[in-house]
């Protein structure tokens, strides 16, 4: 049996459908997910991008409806259960999400690492994020082992996904045979108004900012090859990061904003926007308008300049890596074809 935490996000979704173009047996696969209507928007993303016919397929799952803090509930989940793909996990980098982050991105995976070990799962695969990763020294690229040392300046959700990470390394200590897949920011069809996606939903809306800042980009689809290509392998208690390419986000929202026949985003990001939308969002916090989206921790990375290393991921998983312009043109096609 597979079992995919956070099937109806993302990557989850479009994991799904791959585990199924793979020739996965639908019975074969656990589902979680938390509402209907996340579930009927994966199988709908799935009809649209791969076909009715693996959507159907993927109706036939075991879906199974709960949380990954509901250790009881897990625990009903996982007999005869032997690869785990853990996709679910909270982004935000509200203060007042802090707790949650650490429940779920930490807490929760924590009790599947417990549980896999327990049960004796072949391979449990991780995904984290390039966030969880720490700096390289002399402005070289980024690789797998620039562990991140300083957390006083880290977002709170980077900090919960190497927390995350640091309880499947636990495991892998105590006889759990994992990898971890550090993708940059994900770029796939169906999801737009939250995530990595949010920036596809903001173009097609003509977000006026801009952001200087290079960061990684990576397509969905090389994403979930490389998790069922790791989980499938030998290899074990490794970690990869997953970039196609190192660009300016600025080249990327013009990019979207092209194809969408948008207008081209024109106010350049500057700290001082931050810290000034971070006061306007704590004086209505204090009023109790509205809750904080954002803390001051994201100020210290906004617009800082990051490469990332990606060859180990081509070397020992064979990731073919899309050209980001090509998932941008496909994307933005999807996005124009079914969004309403």
């Amino acid at each position: 049996m597979i079992l995919i935490t956070g099937t109806t996000g993302l990557v989850g979704t479009h994991l799904l459908a791959y585990l199924h173009l793979q020739e996965e047996k639908s019975n074969a696969i656990i589902g979680l997910y938390r509402s209907e209507d996340k579930k009927e928007h994966c199988l709908k993303v799935i009809a649209e991008v791969y076909g009715e016919e693996t959507a159907n397929n993927a109706r036939q799952i075991n879906w199974k409806m709960g949380d990954i803090c509901d250790l009881p509930f897990l625990e009903s989940l996982f007999k005869n259960v032997k690869y785990v793909y853990h996709c679910a996990g909270l982004i935000s980098n509200a203060p007042s999400k802090e707790k949650e982050l650490r429940k779920v991105n930490i807490e929760g995976t924590a009790n599947l690492v417990n549980l896999s070990i327990h049960n004796d799962v072949i391979k449990f695969c991780y995904l984290s994020s390039i966030a969880s990763l720490g700096e390289a020294s002399n402005k070289q690229l980024i690789h797998e082992e620039n562990f991140k040392e300083e957390h006083g300046k880290a977002s709170l959700y980077s900090i919960s996904k190497y927390g995350g990470e640091m309880e499947v390394w636990r495991g892998t200590q105590e006889g759990l045979d994992a990898i971890i897949i550090n993708p940059g920011v994900i770029i796939g069809e169906g999801f737009y108004v939250s995530g990595s996606g949010e920036i596809i939903g903001k173009a097609a809306n003509n977000f006026p900012i801009y952001i200087n800042k290079i960061t990684g980009f990576v397509d969905v689809k090389n994403v979930v090859f490389a998790m069922h290509k790791g989980v499938k392998s030998r290899l074990k208690n490794q970690r990869y990061i997953l970039v196609s390419e190192n660009l300016s986000m600025k080249d990327v929202q013009f990019q979207l904003a092209q194809q969408l026949g948008k207008k081209k985003p024109f106010i350049p990001l500057k700290i001082w926007m931050l810290i000034a939308l971070i006061l306007v969002e704590s004086i209505l916090s204090l009023m109790r308008i509205s809750k904080r989206k954002l803390s001051y921790s994201v100020v210290h990375d906004a617009l800082k300049a990051k490469k990332y290393n990606s060859k180990k991921s081509i070397n020992e998983l064979g990731v073919d890596y899309t050209p980001v312009n090509e998932t941008l043109k496909r994307v933005a096609k999807h996005y124009l074809s079914f969004s309403s």
